[in-house]
């Protein structure tokens, strides 16, 4: 008896670890000139892993940069674009707004990088866009459908907007 309870508890253990340790990840592809390259983002720690259809390893998961660090309070989002010199990372907080990016270009590449400020502590789903002058995001409540954008670019960057009002009102 002494001997099942102490199996038990070694295979509680070991099963609340494994549980713990599950990812929980945010999908994203885009295309590329040779073929598409598929983003994958533990919602939880924020570490980004890539793959592409392509070249000398396709099919394999590499992971790029640190995890941006669970902020304890929601999962993060992600969004990946393609510019003209490489890729760009966006996850946001989904509890806060609040939202990081990260290039896989330039002098600062593989750094995540907390940009702007936060929208409130609600849920929230999100998008960004390419512009011609920069990158636009978009973020909605999920429960009431208020809309919220912001730029950086122009006269009020990294600050988060309200757009509209909220659904069914």
């Amino acid at each position: 008896m002494f001997n099942a309870i102490r199996i038990f508890i070694v295979l509680s253990m070991v099963l609340s670890a494994h549980v713990a340790a599950a990812q929980n990840l945010q999908f994203a592809s885009n295309e590329r000139e040779n073929g598409t390259a598929f983003f994958a983002l533990d919602s939880r720690s924020g570490q980004l892993s890539y793959m592409v259809d392509y070249g000398d390893t396709p099919g394999i998961w590499t992971n790029y940069g640190p995890p941006i660090g669970s902020l304890g309070v929601g999962k993060f989002l992600l969004q990946a674009n393609e510019r003209e010199h490489g890729s760009a990372f966006f996850a946001m907080e989904s509890m806060s707004g609040q939202l990081y990016y990260m290039l896989d270009y330039g002098e600062e590449a593989g750094k995540w990088v907390k940009y702007g400020s936060r929208i409130g502590s609600n849920s929230y789903a999100f998008e960004a866009s390419e512009r011609e002058h920069g990158t636009a995001f978009f973020a909605i409540d999920v429960t009431t459908g208020q809309g919220y954008y912001m730029l950086d670019y122009g006269d009020h960057p990294g600050h988060w907007m309200p757009y509209g009002g909220v659904i069914g009102k």
